[in-house]
């Protein structure tokens, strides 16, 4: 009769045990659910903030165009930017780019070739984009861009925001935030960077 109450108190202690185990068990899977609904929360407001961060850098676009001159009688070589916003962007730069070909003779010319470097210091919002004639100081360039089957160019522009954010919208018109804008050396003047063909055909590299 004297071993019943030590058994009894085994059996309390084993059993006190396991609820122990049971409720630490509880709390981490508690702990472990509130961390992964922060995680959760943290991840939505980040991606809320780069919403927001990006909602105005979003309506920015620029690309290459040709129009008649009426009185040239020719065809000239620009760019097209837009500032869809609702408000001005500043520090615009504007980049030329154009497909890299496996014609020899054609990249050899093109190494030569330097455009003129657009830069515009603000750009308020507006429903028509802006229009920048090309210029180049070697004038072949333009018989180059005559010659048939040439490589069409593209624009990458560079601006900032209203905010102070910068932001590059490249050749192929994905939009990347960056620490700050390009700033040209004194001549103002850049040759045309040659991109690789992306592998499904889309202009850029």
């Amino acid at each position: 009769m004297s071993e019943a109450p030590n058994w009894i108190s085994a059996v309390a202690t084993v059993i006190g045990s396991i609820g122990t185990v049971g409720a630490l068990i509880a709390t981490y899977r508690l702990l472990r659910r509130e961390a992964d609904r922060d995680a959760i929360t943290a991840q939505d407001r980040q991606g809320r903030q780069a919403e927001e961060s990006a909602r105005q850098a979003r309506l920015i676009s620029g690309w290459h165009s040709t129009r008649y001159d009426v009185t040239e009688e020719v065809y000239e070589h620009g760019a097209f930017i837009r500032n869809a916003s609702e408000l001005p962007i500043y520090d615009v730069q504007v980049f030329w780019r154009r497909v890299m070909t496996d014609d020899q003779t054609f990249e050899a010319a093109w190494a030569n070739v330097w455009i003129y470097h657009i830069e515009i210091p603000v750009l308020p919002p507006a429903k028509e984009p802006l229009y920048q004639e090309m210029w180049a100081p070697n004038y072949s360039f333009f018989n180059l861009l005559e010659r048939e089957g040439y490589p069409k160019l593209a624009v990458e522009i560079e601006f900032r925001d209203a905010a102070g954010r910068c932001w590059r919208r490249d050749h192929g018109g994905d939009l990347s935030a960056v620490t700050e804008t390009k700033r040209p050396d004194r001549r103002r003047w850049a040759p045309v960077q040659a991109r690789r063909p992306r592998p499904v055909g889309v202009l850029g590299g």
